[in-house]
């Protein structure tokens, strides 16, 4: 079992029993999702020999974001101003008992490890969970 350093999303676990792999997920829904799509899904692919095609984009922060220092990956909402630059904001708590956060996101947005501060406007990676 281990403490990933992520938010949210920890613990996690991986092992053989019986001669079957498996993964063990947090109990929280949102980490639960979170932790398969960053762990599990890359990891099940490469198994079957497939590669991992998750889309990704740039966006930028609508609002002042906080951290802990550890990565996070925050539930946003996507919008494309006149110029076609792409915003993030986020879907409201980002408690890893919040589902409904999880269900209105267009993405995650990926604030890295030991950034405590994301000024308005910065330009962030974010997973996209549907088309925009």
């Amino acid at each position: 079992m281990w403490r990933v350093n992520l938010r949210p999303g920890k613990p996690l676990a991986y092992g053989h029993v019986g001669g079957y792999k498996f993964f063990g997920l947090p109990g929280n829904p949102v980490s639960a999702m979170v932790t398969f799509d960053v762990f599990v899904r890359p990891t099940l692919l490469k198994m079957q020999g497939r590669e991992d095609n998750a889309a990704y984009a740039i966006a930028h922060t609508e609002e002042a974001l906080t951290s802990d220092g550890r990565r996070s990956y925050l539930r946003v909402k996507l919008r494309r101003d006149e110029q076609g630059k792409l915003w993030a904001t986020t879907t409201g708590t980002q408690s890893s008992g919040a589902l409904m956060s999880m269900v209105l996101a267009d993405g995650l947005l990926i604030v890295p490890e030991d950034v405590k501060h994301v000024p308005e406007g910065s330009p962030l990676k974010v997973r996209l969970l549907r088309a925009i």
